[in-house]
């Protein structure tokens, strides 16, 4: 029997609100609003728009995609879908355990809000997570800056490791010789009878200081300062641009930070956080390409789809269906890694291990 293929465009351009349902598998990232870039039309207020924008932003987004869906036609006129875009009649076998031609009126309108729902978590995740992190991570590489950057938060790691073993610490200040040499000034030996070492009354106060100052400053120049609390802000620490710095490479280090926020793992004034920052950029470092941004991703991404359909389906559904039916939204949305195994021509079993794989991270 001879077919034709051809594709179906799939698009959507509107509003999608992240509602009770969704937020059970999708947490949005919080949007920064530039108040002072915000102009109102006369009568009304510039602060009650704020705070409207605000909630709308914490509350919808605004898409726009296009899914493209291969599928086939006999010359009897019956329409076919390749596996990889089975996407409606995997669902029902996950919801039903039956094909979608087999649904009653009522179990189709259950399919359409199913993948209502499902559309709008992947929807949410390509936006907030994907277009705003993953894709735009570049490996890591020798680069000096990149060293240095991370150098400067191992020693913030170091100060924090001292405050907390405040016993084991101690603050010195040392004075150094000064010496005139042509048109400046050196400084070389130390002047021991100088040195004052900081007691034990001061020391604890100095180092809680020390730490806030120091990371205070990297959260303001990795754009962090949404983490600030209340009573850090109170502080008033002053904050000084880092020197031989290049926001390029910066945005580098945010991105790790921004993986591990995805985790809800938030930055503070902690030795614990700063260990998993250093030991994330360090393993990072030698990034391969198993590790890919899309992996990385989908890594991520895969097992809140996966809670969210098994929530949904029929109690003894096949999971070779759901783990197709997860396949055929990340080849919807464009999000397959390019290898041959994973082609439309490739084998469902090496599909589906992927998927398993994904799912067990």
């Amino acid at each position: 029997m001879e077919s034709t293929t051809s594709w179906e465009t799939l698009e959507f351009d509107g509003t999608v609100e992240i509602t009770e349902t969704v937020r059970k598998y999708f947490t949005p990232i919080t949007r920064q609003i530039d108040a002072s870039k915000i102009i109102t039309r006369q009568g009304i207020n510039s602060e009650e728009y704020l705070k409207h924008r605000k909630e709308e932003l914490a509350n919808t987004r605004n898409l726009k995609y296009k899914l493209r869906v291969q599928r086939s036609h006999t010359e009897q006129g019956e329409v076919f879908y390749h596996k990889d875009y089975s996407y409606r009649d995997l669902s029902s076998r996950v919801l039903f355990k039956k094909p979608e031609k087999e649904l009653s009126y009522e179990e189709g309108e259950t399919l359409e809000d199913f993948l209502s729902n499902l559309f709008s978590i992947m929807a949410l995740y390509k936006e907030d997570y994907w277009q705003s992190y993953y894709e735009n991570y570049d490996d890591f590489s020798l680069n000096p800056f990149i060293q240095n950057a991370i150098e400067e938060i191992k020693d913030i790691l170091n100060v924090l490791k001292m405050r907390d073993d405040i016993n084991g610490s101690e603050f010195v200040l040392r004075h150094r010789e000064q010496q005139q040499v042509k048109d400046r000034v050196i400084y070389q030996n130390v002047i021991r009878e100088e040195t004052t070492k900081v007691n034990d009354h001061y020391k604890k106060e100095i180092f809680d200081y020390y730490a806030q100052v120091k990371y205070q400053n990297f959260l303001h120049r990795f754009e962090l300062t949404r983490f600030l609390t209340t009573e850090e802000e109170a502080l008033k620490i002053p904050i000084k641009k880092a020197p031989n710095t290049i926001l390029e490479f910066d945005r580098e280090i945010s991105l790790q930070i921004g993986f591990l926020e995805f985790s809800n793992i938030k930055p503070s004034c902690t030795t614990d956080f700063f260990q998993l920052l250093v030991d994330t950029l360090v393993s990072n470092m030698s990034f391969d390409a198993k590790l890919s941004p899309l992996y990385e991703f989908n890594k991520f991404v895969v097992p809140a789809l996966n809670n969210f359909i098994q929530d949904q389906a029929h109690e003894i559904y096949k999971k070779k269906d759901k783990h197709f039916l997860l396949f055929s939204i990340l080849r919807l949305f464009d999000l397959v890694p390019q290898k041959h195994s994973l082609e439309l021509t490739g084998i469902d079993d090496v599909k589906e291990d992927f998927i398993k794989q994904l799912i067990r991270k």
